[in-house]
This record gives structure tokens, C-alpha cells and sequence, in this order.
């Protein structure tokens, strides 16, 4: 069986980098076609469901944003036909640096968005066509390495019955974060009180904004919780990296800032003290999706079939 299709020269790209493959033609036998095309498609899409009114159930709205759409002929074939043999044509796509991530949420109650990138190749004729597809991963530009930044929070507290403070610091060594793997912790602990700091508790949430025809949903998504059996005694300090080890037999849906969506993650870092409320930081960060080579994503296998149809 004769095939078209695509090849790329990394797993994933930067926003405003050069998207860079090849096309590859297996030609079984000969094929009427008259041009091999390749169309670069970008969209952005929300679907909010109308949860909120009894008298509206089952109603929702729609809304898409075209990112990019470019469609070039990459050859033309003489006298229509495509003599059998392996053939490769080189393909190369300019993006922009403002382009938001990819991006996929599926709910069924409050809503559903989606940010997606492809290519779709096409042996064109009078026949039957041939054609190929590929979902391209862009990742935001600031994930790349010049863009991160550092990040850290100081906060005290002072307890009833107890002189002195708690004081506690959370660093980050940079913004961005893969979607697999671990995130390290550095946190710094000034007990001057006189209660002890039984553990330390990192919650790691996120946040989905969903935005459609001048309506918006929130989602706060309780993701993963670990306890640290640290003990920080009264006159104490305390100073170390965590280690927050990402569970990697679930998809985490990255982060991004588009048009209609916006997902974002942030750890409520928290000191565990007996008998008071706990002294808490928060701190946002992103997580993105950067794939290794063969790696999948399976990041669009949650979205319903006709989850876009009014």
C-alpha cells in the first residue's frame, strides 16, 4: 500500500522557532497524482456547557481561533503520475513567538478546550488521494533556557502562648518545569518559637481558566500531595532541597496562556505545626510538554468523540 507522510527533525518546538522534516513518499506503484501539498493548521477551541441553569441543560457554546492555516505545493509531478520508488521532500515552517502551548482538557459537566498544531500531506490527482497527518508539539518560548527565571517566597507567622517567629522560604531554581520527572524543592526554616515543625506538606494544583463568548469557567484540579517526614525543633533551623517526584502513569495536561485558555500549576508548600494552622507559600510555576524522540503523548485520547458538536 502506497503512503504519504511526515517527518520532523525534533519531537517538539519552541514558539517562533523553525519547524523543520521531510515528506516521505512510498510509492507501491504508480500513482496518478499531480501535486504533493502540505497544509500547516494552528487552532484554538472552547466548548463551555451551561451546568449552571436547569432550564438550559444540555445547552452550550462554542468558540474556535484560527492560529495559523498555510497550505504550499511542495512539488508538481509530470504527466500527473508518481513513478514507484521512496521519495523525500524537505519541508520547513516559520512560527511565531507569541504562540501559546498545546494544550487538551475534556470535562463533561463544565466545559472542554483545546490548543492543537498539524500537518496534513497530500498526494493530490484525479485518483484517489493520498494523504497523511501529524500533530506537531509547540511548547511556549518561555520555556527556553534564556527565558526561565528563578523563583522564591519568604513568609513568617507567629504563634499564640509562644514568643518569636516561623519563618519559612520556598525557592524554585527556575519557572518551567517537564511534565515528567521531579521538581526540586528548596526549602529554608527559621523556628524561633517555641512549637516544633512535625513535616512539611507540597500540594501540587492546577488551575484551568476556559473562556467562550464572554463567559468563563475556573477549574482547580487537586493534582498530588507528598508529606516530608521533616522536623524542624523549636530554636531550630532547617534548610534543604525536596524532592517532588511527578507521577508519570497519568498524562499531566501542560501549561499555557492562549486566547480562550489559560493552565497554570502552583505548589501550596506548607509547614505542619500541632495544634495551629499551618504556615503556607504558594508558588506558580509551568509545566510543559517536551517529549523524547518516539515518545507519546497521548495528549487528545481524552477528548470525547463529537465533544464539539452543539
Amino acid at each position: 500500500m502506497s503512503t504519504v507522510s511526515l517527518s520532523l527533525d525534533k519531537p517538539f518546538f519552541f514558539a517562533g522557532e523553525l519547524i523543520t522534516g521531510k515528506v516521505l513518499i512510498d510509492a507501491r506503484a504508480v500513482l496518478q497524482a499531480s501535486s504533493l501539498t502540505i497544509h500547516w493548521i494552528g487552532f484554538e477551541r472552547a466548548r463551555l456547557n451551561v451546568w449552571y441553569d436547569p432550564a438550559r441543560a444540555g445547552e452550550s457554546k462554542i468558540k474556535e481561533e484560527h492560529l495559523f492555516g498555510k497550505k504550499f505545493t511542495l512539488t508538481k509531478f509530470r504527466d500527473g503520475k508518481v513513478q514507484p520508488g521512496h521519495y523525500e521532500f524537505p519541508v520547513q515552517f516559520q512560527t511565531i513567538d507569541t504562540l501559546p502551548g498545546v494544550f487538551s482538557h475534556f470535562n463533561d459537566r463544565f466545559g472542554t478546550a483545546v490548543i492543537k498544531y498539524k500537518a496534513k500531506v497530500r498526494l493530490e490527482g484525479q485518483g484517489n488521494e493520498i494523504k497523511g497527518k501529524r500533530d506537531i508539539i509547540i511548547v511556549p518560548a518561555s520555556a527556553a533556557t534564556p527565558q526561565l527565571k528563578s523563583l522564591s517566597c519568604t513568609k513568617d507567622k507567629k504563634f499564640r502562648f509562644t514568643r518569636g517567629k516561623l519563618e519559612m522560604t520556598v525557592k524554585l531554581g527556575k519557572n518551567v518545569f517537564s511534565t515528567v520527572g521531579s521538581i526540586p524543592v528548596k526549602v529554608q526554616i527559621n523556628n524561633e518559637t517555641g512549637k516544633d515543625v512535625n513535616a512539611i506538606k507540597i500540594k501540587l494544583n492546577h488551575c484551568i481558566v476556559i473562556r467562550c463568548c464572554k463567559e468563563a469557567e475556573l477549574l482547580e484540579i487537586k493534582v498530588a500531595k507528598k508529606k516530608f517526614p521533616v522536623v524542624v525543633k523549636a530554636g531550630t533551623k532547617f534548610s534543604d532541597e525536596l524532592n517532588f517526584e511527578l507521577d508519570s502513569s497519568h498524562v499531566l495536561i501542560p501549561s499555557t496562556t492562549g486566547t480562550l485558555v489559560t493552565s497554570y500549576y502552583y505548589f501550596d508548600v506548607g509547614c505542619v505545626v500541632k495544634m495551629a494552622r499551618n504556615l503556607e507559600i504558594r508558588l506558580p510555576f509551568q509545566l510543559v510538554l517536551m517529549p523524547e524522540n518516539d515518545q507519546s503523548t497521548n495528549l487528545y485520547t481524552n477528548l470525547e468523540k463529537g465533544c464539539w458538536k452543539k
